[in-house]
């Protein structure tokens, strides 16, 4: 995947800043951009990015099993694959 730069990550579709907080490739200051997406799918998995430097916490008695799923073609009314 081509990294995007920080202003052009944010702009991006839910599926692609799904894909650019899961990739361990993506630089640093694009991951913790991604740390406080407002989308709990993008900003959980970017924390998870070992490449994040950044502090967020997570009550994870409150995330739900679809944020942590790692399949962005995974459609939670159908089927999560968690």
């Amino acid at each position: 995947m081509q990294h995007k730069t920080p202003k052009q990550a944010i702009l991006v579709s839910l599926t692609e800043r799904i894909k650019l907080a899961l990739d361990k490739n993506t630089p640093t200051e694009i991951v913790n951009l991604l740390a406080f997406d407002c989308t709990r799918n993008v900003s959980y998995h970017a924390i998870q990015n070992p490449n994040c430097t950044v502090t967020r916490y997570f009550n994870e008695n409150e995330i739900e099993k679809c944020v942590k799923c790692t399949d962005v073609n995974c459609n939670p009314a159908v089927d999560c694959h968690y």
